[in-house]
């Protein structure tokens, strides 16, 4: 595939249940996309990205972007 990885990404599930996908972007920040639960018309999204601090998870380190 061509373009640039800006991330890995893992599943996992929330104490209520959601799924959500999150992973290391660099060493400060993580990439996590969540399910828009609130979507009411097909113009709105079906997921949300966000990127946030990398608070006590393991960060990208070298060679963690070979496929």
């Amino acid at each position: 595939m061509e373009g640039t990885k800006i991330a890995r990404l893992w599943k996992h599930t929330d104490k209520k249940g959601k799924v959500y996908f999150a992973g290391p972007m660099s060493q400060i920040t993580r990439l996590v996309i969540v399910e828009n639960t609130r979507k009411k018309d097909a113009k709105d999204p079906d997921y949300y990205a966000y990127v946030v601090p990398n608070r006590g998870h393991r960060p990208l380190t070298v060679g963690d972007d070979e496929e």
